[in-house]
């Protein structure tokens, strides 16, 4: 994960677990978020969170999704380190990490 900080623009990527359940990765130099939802894109679409107000000045960042921008509220905002144990934890039992509040996220549209 740590090489992927440096890549530019700023993008998400997947890890697909055994369990039907996969992580939805945004992926910044210093932070990202991260999606928790199941395999076959039925909802809920979880998103984890720290708080319920970002220290933040924006209102949006994105990620490139295939080749479309995508904004994120900026409440989902994690720090990279945050990231890195939940896809860490995720990897290793295919769970949801307990260290983050997870938040249902309803698409737009």
């Amino acid at each position: 994960l740590d090489d992927l900080r440096h890549v530019a623009p700023p993008f998400m990527c997947q890890f697909v677990g055994d369990n039907e359940f996969n992580l939805t990765v945004g992926i910044d130099r210093d932070f990202g978020c991260v999606q928790h939802s199941a395999n076959d894109g039925s909802p809920p679409y979880l998103m984890a969170t720290m708080s319920s107000k970002a220290a933040s000045d924006r209102r949006e960042m994105t990620f490139l999704v295939g080749d479309t921008v995508t904004p994120i509220d900026v409440r989902y905002r994690l720090p990279f380190d945050v990231i890195v144990k939940i896809v860490a934890g995720f990897v290793s039992s295919g769970t949801r990490s307990d260290n983050v509040t997870w938040e249902e996220f309803v698409p737009s549209g």
